[in-house]
Formats: C-alpha cells, sequence, structure tokens
C-alpha cells in the first residue's frame, strides 16, 4: 500500500529506458539492463486497487529482470493565491559574510550548492546521495582537492570548478569534463538543466555544451564583444550577457545587453541594452535588470513584452530567480532605504520580510525559488530557506 494514490504503472523496456534519467534512482546505474519487460503471459500480471491505494502484482523473471515504475500522485504546495507565511530554515552562517556568493543554486527539490571564500557545498534537506542532511562539504570528497560547484539540477548533477578543470559531480563521484572545455581556455560553467547541458562562457564567450559536443552560441553585438551564458532551461535556452570589447566591467556600464538565444548558435538576440538576464524558465520568461537612471529595476521579459516590477518603495530592485509559474524573487529597497529580499507573483511585489512571522532575521536578498514555491535566501551574513505554509 502506498501513502499517495498511484497514478500508473510503467513495465516495458522502452519506456523504463526513457524514463530512467527524469524518475528513476540517483543512486542506481540502469546501464547495461536489458529484458526489464513484464512478457509472461497470465504470470506476469498487476492490478490497482480502486482507491488507487494498493498495487498486487505477480512476476516471473525467466531471462533477464522484470521491472515496474510506480508512479505516484504527491503532494505540492499551493502556490496560487496571494502567498501567506514562510517557515525559515537555517542553512549555514558566515559563508556570505562578503556579500553575494561567488556562485549560488538550488534546484526543485530544495537542495543548495554553493561556493565562496571558504569553499564548497552541498546543503540537502534529507539524506541522499550517500551524504547526510544538513550542510555537507565538498572539500576532500573522491580525492579533489578543491570544488566550487555553481549549478545543480534536479537530478542531483552538480556541475562547478576544480583546481585546473571543470568538474560534474554524481552520486559522490566527480568526472572530469577537460575533454569538452578547451585545454587551456578560461572555462566558466554557470548552469546545468534535467538533461545535463550545461551553459556558461570560455575565453569570455557564451557556450553550450551537449553531450560531448560544446557549442559557441556567438553574439548579437555588431562587432567583437565578449559575454556568457548565465541560466539555461530544460529545453536548452539560454539567457546571459553581452557587450562590446573594451567596455567597462559588466554591471558599471550601459553597453551591456542582456541577450537570449533561443534555438542554439547564432540565434542571439538582444531583449534589453543596459541590462544582464539572470534567470529563464521553461516558458522563455526571462528576468533581467535594467541598469539604466534613475536606478536599476527588475523586468520580466516574455514575447518581446518586457514588464518592470517595481520596488519596494526606494529607488532600485534586482530580479535573481525566477520559477516555470513566473514567480520572481530578488531584492529592493524599501522606502527607507533598507535592502530587502522580495517575491514578486501575480503582479505584486512582496517584502519577505513581513512574510516570516517573528523570526529574528531581515532577509536582504531571495536568490532561488522552486516551481513548488521554496525561496533560498540571504540575511548579510547567513543563508536560509523559506517554506510556504499557508497563503492569503
Amino acid at each position: 500500500r502506498f501513502d499517495n494514490e498511484i497514478l500508473g504503472v510503467i513495465n516495458q523496456t522502452e519506456t523504463l529506458d526513457a524514463t530512467d534519467a527524469l524518475l528513476g534512482s540517483s543512486v542506481t546505474d540502469y546501464n547495461g539492463t536489458v529484458a526489464r519487460v513484464w512478457a509472461v503471459p497470465d504470470l506476469d500480471s498487476f492490478e490497482i486497487s480502486d482507491d488507487g491505494a494498493r498495487l498486487d502484482f505477480s512476476a516471473v523473471a525467466t531471462a533477464g529482470q522484470d521491472q515496474m515504475r510506480v508512479l505516484l500522485a504527491l503532494d505540492v504546495p499551493d502556490v496560487g493565491g496571494t502567498p501567506g507565511t514562510y517557515q525559515v530554515t537555517h542553512i549555514g552562517e558566515g559563508f556570505a559574510s562578503s556579500g553575494i556568493l561567488d556562485f549560488i543554486d538550488m534546484n526543485n527539490h530544495g537542495e543548495v550548492v554553493f561556493a565562496g571564500a571558504l569553499g564548497g557545498y552541498i546543503w540537502l534537506p534529507s539524506p541522499k546521495y550517500g551524504l547526510q542532511a544538513g550542510l555537507n562539504s565538498f572539500s576532500g570528497l573522491a580525492g579533489i582537492g578543491l570544488f566550487l560547484p555553481v549549478a545543480i539540477n534536479d537530478l542531483g548533477q552538480v556541475v562547478g570548478s576544480g583546481a585546473d578543470d571543470v568538474l560534474l559531480w554524481e552520486n559522490g563521484s566527480f568526472l572530469s569534463l577537460g575533454a569538452i572545455f578547451p585545454a587551456g581556455g578560461d572555462a566558466t560553467p554557470t548552469e546545468i538543466n534535467n538533461q545535463g547541458q550545461i551553459t556558461g562562457f570560455v575565453d569570455d564567450q557564451a557556450v553550450l555544451v551537449s553531450g560531448e559536443t560544446l557549442s559557441f552560441l556567438g553574439s548579437p553585438i555588431g562587432g567583437p564583444s565578449v559575454g556568457g551564458g548565465f541560466c539555461l532551461n530544460n529545453v536548452g535556452q539560454v539567457a546571459g550577457g553581452a557587450e562590446p570589447v573594451g567596455a567597462l566591467p559588466a554591471g558599471l556600464d550601459a553597453t551591456l545587453s542582456a541577450v537570449v538565444w533561443l534555438s542554439g548558435p547564432g540565434s542571439g538576440q538582444i531583449i534589453a541594452d543596459g541590462a544582464l538576464a539572470l534567470d529563464i524558465n521553461d516558458s522563455t520568461q526571462v528576468i533581467y535588470t535594467s541598469l539604466s537612471k534613475p536606478g536599476p529595476r527588475a523586468f520580466l521579459w516574455e514575447n518581446g513584452t518586457a514588464t518592470e516590477l517595481g520596488t519596494l518603495g526606494g529607488f532600485a530592485s534586482q530580479a535573481l530567480g525566477l520559477n516555470n509559474p513566473g514567480q520572481v524573487v530578488g531584492s529592493s529597497f524599501t522606502s527607507q532605504g533598507a535592502l530587502h529580499a522580495f517575491l514578486w507573483s501575480d503582479g505584486q511585489m512582496i517584502d519577505l520580510n513581513d512574510r516570516i512571522g517573528s523570526a529574528p532575521v531581515v532577509l536582504t536578498l531571495a536568490l532561488e525559488i522552486t516551481d513548488g514555491g521554496i525561496i533560498l535566501c540571504q540575511t548579510e551574513r547567513d543563508l536560509y530557506i523559506l517554506t510556504q505554509v499557508g497563503n492569503e
């Protein structure tokens, strides 16, 4: 019997093979598994009870293995309507003492990776990947002296940088991607999607890695330019930025442009001047922060239309995270001049500090949001997970 409703069963070899990456166990190696199908008439059978709670089955394996994948309905937090209050979970302290961490990412399971001056870490809400619940350091794992993670996908694959190499961490093991990224090149990965594609930049140019193929995406800016892919959705679309060679550092110059590549190399298009795109969802919505006066502003772009998200009463806001339902998180100055974390949902910008009850913290940045509404936030020094406990 199951606590959740049984939606269906997968028990054919082709369908099992096709769903291993998405639905399979993160600690099971399915490579080389053959004859997975239930194929013996009258002996291989299953039945789901009328209430969807019980699965009765009979199986006889004559060759290979009889396998099935049971699909269950899961309880997903309701993100509709106006978000209410949040439960606050402390991840760790002192990691953000110098402002925004060098890299930080959270997947849809609420698993967090980040890198800073103190090294690379993964935070898990429950034991997984052979690691304990809570904060785990990558230092020394599998003989790797240094690993600075930059992104984690929903399968638990983590991409990052070692001392002299781009590395992929999965189920406790590291894989060098040095054969894919050019030897001697200045390579920095920034994001990995659920298909295992990676974006980033190599020698200050935006790239996309699919399988063992690295492609330079090109720049829509006329003349020599530099840039990179900063975010990647699950259909392989990339967003980031580009600017002419010789421009001032990114974030200080209006020559920086927010760019999207919607169909691979050569498809780059500028969606905003004086801006940088930091996230893209599977519906091709993109968030960016405009650097134009009178002050930086957070925007949501979709199908050629940009919507300004406003501020919490102050002169500036920045968009940092976006989920598939179209909710945006970031930071904004209030009318009193304080920097506060915000959630933008259904056209309304909400100060997250007003939604955490009596928790003795001041949330300054909201960095990531899952499709289920879990939010990763930062104070001046610490990191927190916000879990929604009710809607208004």
